[in-house]
């Protein structure tokens, strides 16, 4: 019986797991503009919304030189929004492993408006 039990228990902790999974980042077409970001390596990446607007960037992909991949990609629902969704991949690998829903402030405390702190604080080499 002890067996059912746990087997049960098993089965609900999985299809919780399941039916919760981070949101998977938008497909965002080509880039509308390109930066690099001073000393430290950084490219960014600037997608504009459909149609685009002339004072707000869609999203902003964070790249280390070359890489095609990004380590981090900051997406905001509409023009003028004050949060983002913010997703890393550190090991570049195409499955982001970290996401988080903030606002803006929020973002601002936590990583800055730099890309080479966020480069930074997320440990990205």
């Amino acid at each position: 019986m002890a067996r059912v039990g746990v087997a049960v228990v098993a089965i609900v902790a999985l299809a919780g797991t399941l039916a919760w999974s981070a949101p998977q980042p938008p497909d965002l077409g080509e880039p509308a503009a390109v930066v690099v970001a001073g000393l430290c390596g950084v490219v960014l990446q600037y997608y504009d919304f459909e149609p685009p607007d002339a004072e707000y960037w869609r999203a902003v992909s964070l790249h280390l030189g070359a890489e095609e991949q990004w380590f981090a990609l900051l997406v905001w629902p509409f023009p003028g929004a004050e949060e983002l969704e913010f997703w890393t991949d550190l090991n570049r690998d195409g499955k982001p492993d970290h996401y988080e829903f903030l606002a803006d402030a929020e973002f601002e405390a936590k990583y800055t408006w730099s890309a080479c702190t966020i480069k930074e604080r997320l440990g990205v080499r």
